[in-house]
């Protein structure tokens, strides 16, 4: 997983208030997301010409969305330069990026455009990117984080399920630290509107993200203290135990209002045989039942050494 060693946020207590409402938005859309799931999955095509068709359809939609801001240069001016939090490249962290070209656009050498960076950016970098924004060092726009994780929201709704190998688990997190890096943006936007500077000045959107990575997860996949564990491990800070447990306690409570997780909802649409907890009340009849009464009566075995 993602080690974020330099993350060193603070947060006030009236800030709790704050990491709920992010924590709740992500809960409704990891509901929304596992019911898009659900649909899809009891749809998705049965034969192989036609899992093939999908994948590349899917593929073909995925890209093209990414890539719009190559295809529209005009968009991709809108992005702004941004020095990475580590200096230049010589650190070696970016120069797993797709292109350090293509990253710095219309930048200086050393600085990189933040909407391509968010669009076509190594996951892992962009990731840590939006973690470790601080109250003095900005380093992406808010409307281009929520382009981002809508991007890559619409995406994974999309191709979740279809016959590739992939995963939840990283798309997930930056899913919700792109959101909530976004809301973290709004809010602050709605303080200094409000006249409220020394409010929005204490905020770190870099804590924001984290806490919505956490809830988007949570509202995906309900699990609790598993991902404020991992989360916790990521971070190694224990100050930030308080509002991830209190964001995905409200996430997987909004989720778990809606539907199920992704994992239940996969377990009953593929109708896998799954004991679980807790269990129904036992009929009169199973109450009498004992092992004996359901063993195999003929059961194979093996000898110790076969002729």
């Amino acid at each position: 997983l993602i080690k974020f060693s330099e993350l060193d946020h603070m947060y006030q207590v009236w800030e709790l208030a704050m990491f709920s409402l992010v924590a709740a938005v992500c809960g409704l859309l990891g509901a929304l997301f596992c019911h898009v799931f659900e649909f899809w999955t009891t749809r998705r095509p049965k034969s192989v010409s036609g899992k093939l068709i999908e994948i590349a359809i899917i593929a073909t939609a995925c890209n093209l969305l990414l890539i719009s801001p190559l295809i529209f240069p005009s968009f991709a001016d809108q992005g702004r330069c941004f020095t990475p939090p580590h200096g230049n490249t010589g650190d070696g962290v970016w120069d797993e990026t797709v292109d350090n070209k293509i990253m710095r656009h219309n930048c200086e050498e050393g600085e990189y455009n933040d909407l391509l960076m968010l669009m076509l950016g190594n996951r892992d970098n962009v990731i840590k990117l939006l973690m470790e924004q601080t109250r003095d060092q900005l380093l992406v726009d808010g409307w281009f984080a929520f382009l981002a994780g809508l991007v890559a929201y619409v995406s994974c709704m999309a191709a979740c399920d279809v016959a590739t190998p992939a995963g939840l688990f990283m798309p997930g997190i930056f899913i919700g630290a792109a959101f909530g890096s976004a809301q973290g943006s709004l809010m602050n936007y709605l303080l200094r509107m409000a006249g409220a500077h020394e409010a929005a000045n204490s905020m770190d959107l870099g804590l924001y993200a984290l806490v919505g990575a956490t809830a988007m997860l949570g509202g995906i996949f309900r699990s609790a203290i598993c991902l404020v564990v991992v989360m916790m491990e990521g971070t190694s800070k224990i100050t930030y135990m308080l509002p991830l447990l209190l964001c995905v306690s409200i996430s997987k409570s909004v989720g778990n209002f809606f539907n199920e997780s992704v994992y239940d909802i996969q377990i009953r649409v593929k109708h896998v045989r799954f004991l679980h907890a807790p269990t129904p009340p036992a009929t009169e009849e199973e109450r009498h039942t004992v092992v004996a009464d359901i063993m195999s009566k003929d059961v194979q075995v093996v000898q110790a050494v076969e002729k």
